[in-house]
């Protein structure tokens, strides 16, 4: 029975990744990451936000999303940076109780319509059963940063992995240095082996992100799961991947 309480409540802005999103197997039957909760780690105190926020910059939210939705852009332009979005939440649930979990994924992408000056959020996302068994409500909360701006005063790049050793840099190619950063969930996904009466998933990152020039270092990122007798995910088949949101 795949069965979550949501996100530790301790999800918000803080200067380590010490505990990665998990999901327990307590009461309920949704996998629930309340929206909201967007950073989960930053480097020094607040959330990194842009220096020079104006009409050309937009950051806003777009929850709910079962597969894709439209979202408002700034004034038409052939080129946006920052374009990119990332999960506040998800609500993965199946309709009835004792299902062993397969695979469970959630994801958001982003891309502008040139024509009309808007974009669309994709947010493909699932929980599934070795019997064939879907989750009949699948949703993504997402957020999004987009700007036409010449000097948006951030930068952003994304990277993934599937380690609790190796770290992971991201080099910020439109700063020269970075003040702080923050590091946001874009996708993820857990496959298991076998069907398995889950105890706990985590998807993250663990230890403290580090700032040197203007380049993130992320430690230990990953999507997790293990059952009562010790059986883990497929490593092969499971990722968690992140957006880094940094400022000069």
């Amino acid at each position: 029975m795949f069965q979550g309480h949501g996100l530790e409540a301790d999800l918000g802005a803080r200067t380590h990744l010490g505990e990665a999103v998990e999901i327990g197997a307590d009461h309920g039957r949704n996998a629930r990451i309340p929206a909201g909760w967007l950073v989960i780690a930053h480097q020094h105190d607040g959330r990194a936000v842009t220096k020079n926020l104006d009409n050309n910059t937009i950051i806003g939210p777009a929850n709910g999303i079962a597969k894709s939705q439209r979202v408002t852009y700034p004034k038409v332009q052939s080129k946006y940076h920052p374009e990119t979005c990332f999960q506040s939440g998800f609500d993965l649930s199946f309709d009835s109780a004792d299902h062993q979990l397969w695979q469970a994924h959630a994801s958001c992408t982003i891309a502008h319509d040139a024509n009309d000056g808007t974009g669309e959020i994709s947010a493909p996302s699932g929980l599934e059963d070795q019997s064939g068994n879907i989750a009949q409500t699948a949703t993504v909360d997402a957020g999004y940063i987009v700007s036409a701006s010449g000097d948006p005063g951030m930068d952003s790049g994304m990277t993934q992995n599937q380690s609790m050793i190796d770290s992971k840099t991201v080099k910020m190619s439109g700063l020269t240095s970075i003040s702080s950063a923050a590091v946001l969930i874009a996708r993820w996904r857990i496959n298991c082996p076998t069907a398995k009466d889950i105890n706990w998933i985590q998807v993250g990152a663990e230890g403290n992100i580090g700032i040197q020039g203007n380049v993130v270092t992320i430690p230990k990122l990953y999507a997790v799961m293990q059952d009562g007798n010790g059986y883990q995910q497929d490593n092969l088949k499971s990722y968690c991947a992140v957006q880094v949101v940094a400022v000069p």
